[in-house]
């Protein structure tokens, strides 16, 4: 996902990060430049993890992390740019992203795109095959150390 980041996050762009975990991802984008960074995870530890690691690197201003589902992300996103984001990632294992896609296609703008990485070399199909069942189209995919990185891309029209 980083190198995701690094290769489609324009500045200015807003981007959610779901699952964040430690926040390194939602921090990233923030030094790359996205405008605001909407982090969201299920697990209270990680979400006062995250909170920590955004408040040691000073990038408040930029980071918003809640706990909870992608609810509770599309609820802070609407407040910041209604109808999406130009980038969502999604650091998660492959069931949570096939069970997600919906969500995560729902959170992106027309031309936005979804960085879904956490997916094992061998069941890239079964997260692609979701995204594109979500209405997104799978554009590419990196694969690394038997990791793999889907990006799929919401339609310009819808």
């Amino acid at each position: 996902c980083l190198q995701g980041l690094q290769e489609y996050l324009a500045p200015g762009d807003v981007v959610v990060d779901v699952g964040t975990g430690s926040g390194i991802l939602a921090m990233a984008a923030a030094l790359l430049g996205a405008r605001r960074v909407v982090a969201v995870d299920v697990d209270p530890v990680a979400v006062r993890v995250a909170r920590a690691n955004v408040d040691l690197n000073r990038l408040q201003w930029a980071v918003e992390v809640l706990e909870g589902s992608t609810d509770a992300a599309w609820r802070s996103l609407q407040g910041i740019q209604p109808g999406g984001a130009q980038l969502v990632v999604a650091n998660l294992l492959t069931p949570i992203i096939v069970e997600l896609a919906p969500a995560l296609a729902r959170m992106v703008v027309p031309g936005g795109r979804v960085l879904a990485s956490g997916i094992a070399a061998g069941q890239e199909g079964d997260a692609e095959a979701a995204l594109e069942e979500a209405g997104l189209e799978v554009e590419g995919r990196t694969v690394e150390d038997g990791w793999v990185l889907v990006v799929a891309q919401r339609g310009k029209a819808g």
